[in-house]
């Protein structure tokens, strides 16, 4: 309720999709909150983890200079009965990005732990039945875990800090 929400995200959209189209999805609209979701196609399509890395920098850094004021969150990628066979790099991939972000002065979300139960095992239920995106109890898990991890994003929390 604080916020007003802009969705700005397409569907297969990968770290190089979101530099190319930088200035319309985020300059143009000069958010005080951006939050980014990046990383889980561009594993699944092929893309090396260093270029991913490297595509994420660039962005962090260009954003630090070009956008101060505004709080950047990267949402780390998540895991997918669909893609779970991708996990080590997935989980490769968000300890170095966990890094980069954090380096860049940014706001990291670890969504991967929440979507798993204590054994380790996935929780399938969070998905629909393509394996891959979330229904509505993924995004429930999901906007809690966003919520736990940046208390500064919850309204109910008091001073919002």
């Amino acid at each position: 309720a604080q916020y007003d929400v802009i969705n700005a995200g397409f569907g297969g959209s990968c770290f190089e999709d979101l530099w190319r189209l930088r200035e319309p999805l985020i300059y143009a609209l000069r958010p005080d909150v951006l939050l980014v979701y990046e990383g889980d196609n561009d594993l699944f399509d092929g893309v090396p983890e260093h270029l991913i890395l490297d595509a994420a920098e660039r962005l962090l850094q260009e954003l630090a200079q070009k956008l101060p004021t505004t709080r950047v969150v990267v949402v780390a990628p998540k895991a997918s009965p669909a893609r779970y066979h991708l996990s080590k790099a997935y989980l490769s991939l968000n300890a170095k990005l966990k890094s980069l972000v954090e380096e860049c002065g940014a706001t990291w979300v670890d969504f991967w732990s929440a979507q798993h139960y204590e054994s380790g095992a996935l929780r399938d239920d969070l998905f629909l039945a393509d394996q891959l995106h979330l229904n509505p109890m993924g995004y429930t898990v999901w906007v809690w875990s966003l919520r736990e991890q940046v208390p500064w994003l919850d309204p109910s929390k008091v001073g919002g800090n």
